[in-house]
């Protein structure tokens, strides 16, 4: 009961972290916008890949579409990220209930849990993206054909496996690729046949390696690829060397496999071909496209310091393990394992306490690959049964091919690559568990037994949830509510939530059609401005071809009231590494916009010649105070907004968080206001007026207050001004723009 206990609690703070952590963040890239827009055009229209752009599978599309349907709306921001916390908390609960059915040990699942969870937390920068569900189906398909193998319905296990790999491979081709091979080959070194199980055995390192090198091929030349190459190469060398075989599978559970494959994949294309895909659109979308996209836009992994050399020691310590238990004994092989299990069980649990705050993912990934086979291996002293020994092998086999998901985009891929190696790691530690256990009293200290292991596991488990708990609802805390449609549950930090506010305003006024560079298109469904064709991704400048962006250009030439909002802050990191602009669609948008304002890193392009009043974007100036008639009012305000005649009691200038001076409040016995009509591309409509307080205004209009700062810093980059109402409830924010 304690036990259930404990699991459900940890369960709660988890579920609750990650909805802080979830509903606290919002990526500068966007992935998230481009993916949920795709989504919602294909609920509404249809064509994925002819219309609708993707780089990813049907089979996502398919799930969604059903989803929508259901619930009779398009899934927006809030439903992207609740959907996306059941994929991660699912996700740890399947590699948790996987430990805790082969080990027993509620510290082994404990940690599985809280670990494979926080391993994931990359998750929070592409909420809605095909990764966490992808995530979530490799490790419940795990989890559950382990289950049945262990009942010995070894059929239903082939269903279940074949089913999966046909998701996976209509959800993200390389995925499902890998998953295909890992599970086709496990499955023939586990046939019934000793030819078969002995011929693939001895082929299958050269199958993997062979696969991995014409995945890779087009950036074979770059060092981080020779590098991934020699890892991956080591890995399924050392796991093929130590790797042993069971008498499971005969020819009609092959043939089951494939009829489970078959079925699932034809009944997911069918529903697309049915929604107005062709079958020219579904290659183009599920083989074609992503074949170029290595050659369109990668990222390199940044491996860590000495990663060749640990594989390399790995593999020759993979042939000593084999040589000791043939020529010396199974004790002498068991203790070189244990020994080698401490060690990086020792580093995995240092990775696992400073996971989130420090690069421990990178680090993880550049060891993982060589190192699968010391944790897949039984002990050969502890006795295990072969349901066991089949789910362990098949989870490393798995492993060890999704280690390639990190190419060609290093960055959370790496998370998403290697997170089955966290319960695997436990399903090792049960071994030593046992084998500690085992050993007779006399011989025991402190420090062999296992409830001194447990508890330490235990301890660093609350430590470390406890703490990232601890900031995730501080942080979670701290934000404001970002109030646009589809995304009002999102709390971000002020100005950031500001920023998207006011583009967002100025967008929806001035344009009746919004682009973005790169692609930002969060902003459409905020708006419910169209973008200028359903082609629509992140780095459109590099994934779409030169008829999409003309078709893109096109829409741009039709709309004279066309916008497009610029992230530069990001463009600049891109160039900074290296990444490719280019195109006849960045050429055009460079040659026929210009910006109309900036704020925050970003800025508002619209038509060369056109002009426009920027809303709540505000000019600070100081004044000449010799030039006024009163002593005050050394600083103006310039800015102009929209208004419904609500009253503005009074503005208040907040300072950056750090500053701890009580905000300056601007109302009528400080503040001087002058008010002129203006029309939306800021030309005077009327003559200047001096305003009293309460201000109620209506229309657009240009407003000037003149006030004395006194004692207040105002900093442009740091403040921020509130417009508020008779009750003291906010009416909209200012910011001073660049």
């Amino acid at each position: 009961m304690t036990k259930k206990l404990g699991f459900v609690l940890l369960l709660t703070v988890l579920t609750a972290t990650g909805y802080w952590m979830l509903f606290s963040s919002f990526a500068v890239y966007d992935d998230e916008g481009y993916i949920l827009l795709s989504a919602r055009d294909y609920f509404a229209r249809g064509h994925l890949y002819e219309s609708v752009y993707s780089q990813y599978g049907p089979a996502f599309y398919a799930l969604w579409d059903v989803f929508q349907h259901v619930i009779g709306q398009p899934v927006d921001h809030t439903w992207a990220r609740l959907a996306t916390l059941a994929f991660w908390i699912g996700t740890a609960i399947c590699c948790a209930w996987l430990v805790r059915r082969q080990t027993r040990s509620a510290s082994l699942s404990l940690f599985t849990l809280a670990a494979t969870f926080l391993f994931l937390y990359f998750i929070t920068d592409e909420p809605f993206h095909p990764g966490s569900l992808i995530c979530f189906i490799l490790a419940a398909s795990i989890a559950i054909t382990a289950r049945l193998i262990e009942l010995k319905r070894l059929s239903t296990a082939a269903v279940v496996a074949g089913g999966t790999g046909a998701f996976l491979l209509l959800t993200k081709i390389n995925v499902g690729v890998f998953y295909f091979a890992s599970v086709t080959v496990w499955a023939l070194t586990n046939a019934s046949s000793e030819r078969m199980r002995r011929i693939i055995t001895t082929i299958a390192p050269a199958l993997f390696i062979i696969m991995a090198v014409a995945l890779m091929h087009t950036l074979i030349h770059e060092t981080w690829i020779q590098v991934f190459l020699a890892l991956f190469a080591c890995g399924a060398v050392s796991l093929a060397i130590t790797a042993k075989s069971e008498a499971l599978f005969t020819q009609r559970h092959a043939a089951v496999f494939s009829a489970a494959a078959v079925a699932l994949g034809f009944a997911i294309l069918f529903s697309i071909w049915f929604r107005g895909t062709s079958v020219a659109g579904l290659l183009e979308g599920v083989v074609l496209g992503p074949l170029r996209h290595p050659g369109n836009y990668s990222y390199p992994v940044d491996w860590r310091p000495g990663s060749v050399m640990v594989a390399g020691l790995s593999l020759v310590l993979a042939g000593f393990y084999r040589w000791i238990g043939e020529r010396l004994s199974a004790q002498a092989a068991d203790r070189l394992l244990i020994g080698l299990r401490v060690v990086t069980g020792s580093a995995l649990i240092v990775g696992f306490a400073l996971l989130i705050n420090f690069r421990a993912v990178g680090t993880i990934f550049s060891y993982v690959a060589p190192l699968i086979w010391i944790w897949s291996i039984p002990l050969q002293s502890i006795e295990t049964t072969t349901g066991n020994r089949a789910a362990r092998s098949l989870l490393a086999t798995v492993l060890l091919l999704q280690f390639l998901h990190a190419y060609p985009v290093g960055g959370s891929q790496e998370s998403w690559g290697v997170f089955l190696f966290i319960p695997l790691v436990a399903l090792g530690l049960g071994d030593v568990r046992l084998w500690l256990l085992s050993r007779s009293s006399s011989k025991k200290t402190i420090f062999s037994r296992w409830s001194t292991v447990s508890t330490l596991i235990v301890v660093v488990v609350v430590a470390k949830i406890s703490w990232t708990a601890f900031h995730a609802r501080r942080h979670y805390a701290a934000g404001v509510r970002l109030e646009l449609p589809g995304a009002a549950q999102l709390r971000l930090p002020e100005f950031q939530a500001a920023s998207y506010r006011i583009l967002s305003l100025n967008a929806a006024v001035h344009s009746d059609l919004l682009f973005s560079l790169p692609g930002m298109f969060s902003f459409n469904i905020w708006t419910g401005l169209p973008t200028p064709t359903d082609k629509n991704t992140t780095l459109w400048f590099s994934l779409l071809n030169e008829q999409e962006q003309q078709a893109i250009i096109d829409a741009l030439a039709r709309s004279p009231r066309a916008g497009i909002i610029v992230q530069e802050s990001l463009l600049e990191m891109m160039q900074a590494n290296h990444l490719p602009m280019h195109g006849i669609l960045w050429d055009y948008v460079h040659q026929h916009f210009s910006a109309a304002f900036r704020l925050d890193g970003f800025a508002f392009w619209v038509r060369s010649g056109r002009s426009i009043a920027p809303l709540n974007i505000a000019a600070l100036k100081p004044q000449n105070v010799s030039e006024k008639k009163g002593p005050s009012h050394d600083t103006r305000l310039d800015f102009n907004l929209i208004c419904e005649g609500t009253p503005i009691v009074a503005i208040e200038i907040k300072s950056s968080p750090s500053d701890q001076v009580p905000p300056l409040v601007l109302n009528g016995t400080n503040a001087l206001v002058v008010v002129t009509p203006i029309n939306s591309a800021g030309r005077a409509m009327a003559s200047s007026t001096r305003a009293t307080w309460p201000l109620v205004l209506k229309g657009p209009v240009h407003i000037r207050i003149d006030f004395d700062h006194g004692d207040h810093s105002l900093s442009p980059s740091d403040i921020l001004l509130y417009l508020r109402g008779t009750d003291s409830e906010n009416l909209g924010e200012i910011l001073i723009g660049q």
